[in-house]
């Protein structure tokens, strides 16, 4: 499975990435078989709070790569709507 970006400045294979995690506003892959350790930006959000629902979204999604595409936004919209 490919993962875009929500800059799209960078997509990511999926058979590649050892760990996806949070950094703040950050959600960031680490790259496997790297020569040095290889971290690339998958999405940069508001807040934390953002970061771990995309984080969230990804986890739920990876089993069913047809449903995880630009929808990551609007889940958090939507978390954001119900929450405030």
């Amino acid at each position: 499975m490919w993962i875009i970006s929500n800059m799209e400045d960078c997509i990511v294979n999926t058979d590649h990435v050892a760990d996806i995690y949070c950094i703040g506003t950050d959600v960031v892959a680490l790259i496997a078989n790297a020569a040095s350790k290889s971290t690339v930006v998958l999405g940069r959000y508001n807040g934390s709070d953002q970061s771990r629902c995309a984080l969230n979204y990804l986890f739920r999604n990876l089993q069913e790569p047809w449903k995880c595409n630009k929808n990551v936004t609007n889940a958090i919209d939507r978390g954001n709507e119900s929450s405030g």
